[in-house]
């Protein structure tokens, strides 16, 4: 199977018959870059705000529990306490909507 790379198809690689070696489309170095050895250019990244909001909930996310300790530890005392009810109308409901959900999605 071919693998495309940096979107070249491997059939724009062309043998240029000097060795194994092929050329893949680099340009030579320019003149200011050959003197000094940096590029004439610089390049630059900018985020949007959106972009940077985007971070800061991924950051804030990340630093959150992935469960919740403090339910964890009633749902213990319930259980050991023999005190932990079920609401067998509300699971059904909700394996009901999820199973719904799953249908949706085909």
């Amino acid at each position: 199977m071919p693998v495309e790379i940096n979107g070249l198809h491997p059939s724009a690689l062309k043998n240029t018959g000097e060795g194994n070696s092929a050329r893949v489309g680099r340009d030579d170095p320019s003149v200011a870059k050959q003197e000094t050895g940096r590029p004439a250019t610089t390049d630059t990244v900018s985020l949007t705000d959106a972009a940077a909001r985007l971070k800061s909930l991924e950051t804030t996310v990340a630093s959150l529990p992935v469960v919740d300790a403090h339910r964890v530890e009633h749902i213990k005392k319930t259980l050991a306490g023999g005190t932990y009810n079920i609401d067998d109308k509300k699971v059904a409901a909700r394996l009901q909507k999820f199973e719904q959900s799953l249908n949706d999605k085909k």
